[in-house]
């Protein structure tokens, strides 16, 4: 798949099907985020995978998935089969680690597409709860959290310069997005 009809492709996915990961898929995902550029190269990031069912469960009950979408419809099951959560290790960092966890997440959510995973993305995260569950250290700090599995649905983008919030029509997830023109600027403003 070529990267741009990837990046057209990956959707947040929310609801998942009930089939395992394998290890090594999840694997790929870290080491896309480990080859991932990061500011002045410190590679301030860290990862833990969390799998284990578990494990798993504790992890995602410290985590707001899907908000709208999840009142409105995920059922026991769909749950994620996996997380990948990504640390910032402070003794590493630079003013401009953070933006590092944004760089990496999309890798992982890439190489998670190729592997035929859906993923969602998730900033919602209680991380004092999730921290000592993962026995996180102090210097490390949690940045972003990604979910992943087999996708159960298949959401569609809808253009859409008005309304940003998703909505769900005959069980399909619909995701508004700008128009490039409404949000592209040549030169000046």
């Amino acid at each position: 798949m070529k990267v741009f009809s990837a990046i057209k492709k990956r959707r947040s996915i929310r609801r998942f099907k009930e089939k395992e990961i394998p290890f090594r898929a999840l694997q790929k995902c870290v080491e896309a985020a480990r080859l991932s550029p990061t500011a002045r190269n410190l590679q301030p990031l860290e990862f833990i995978v969390v799998q284990e069912q578990k494990n798993r469960q504790q992890a995602f009950e410290c985590m707001k998935l899907g908000g709208v979408i999840a009142e409105k419809g995920m059922k026991k099951g769909e749950e994620p089969k996996a997380f990948i959560v990504v640390l910032l290790n402070r003794q590493k960092a630079y003013d401009y680690s953070i933006n590092d966890a944004g760089i990496a997440v999309q890798s992982i959510a890439l190489a998670a597409l190729e592997e035929g995973l859906g993923t969602c993305i998730i900033g919602a995260v209680d991380r004092q709860k999730l921290a000592p569950l993962l026995g996180i250290p102090e210097q490390c700090q949690i940045a972003l959290v990604v979910a992943l599995g087999y996708p159960k649905e298949k959401p569609r983008i809808a253009e859409n310069n008005e309304k940003t919030s998703y909505w769900i029509e005959k069980g399909t997830l619909f995701v508004p997005k700008k128009s490039l023109q409404s949000v592209m600027h040549r030169e000046k403003y």
